[in-house]
């Protein structure tokens, strides 16, 4: 997702950035969410947010 100018931003909000600025990828619409259950138990409260954040962008999130 960082594109073509490297950028990936160290919190979760960041997410929302690169997907909304001009720094990031330019578009898609699926993302493959492999091992999500390992990220769900890392990440906790954050992994409803982030998939929430994708969902908002119209961004459809397959959790495999």
């Amino acid at each position: 997702m960082n594109g073509t100018s490297g950028y990936f931003g160290h919190n979760i909000y960041s997410l929302d950035d690169c997907l909304r600025g001009d720094f990031g990828i330019k578009s898609f619409s699926e993302l493959n969410w492999r091992n999500h259950k390992r990220s769900k138990k890392l990440l906790k409260t954050k992994f409803k947010q982030i998939v929430e954040i994708f969902e908002d962008h119209n961004i459809k999130v397959l959790l495999n």
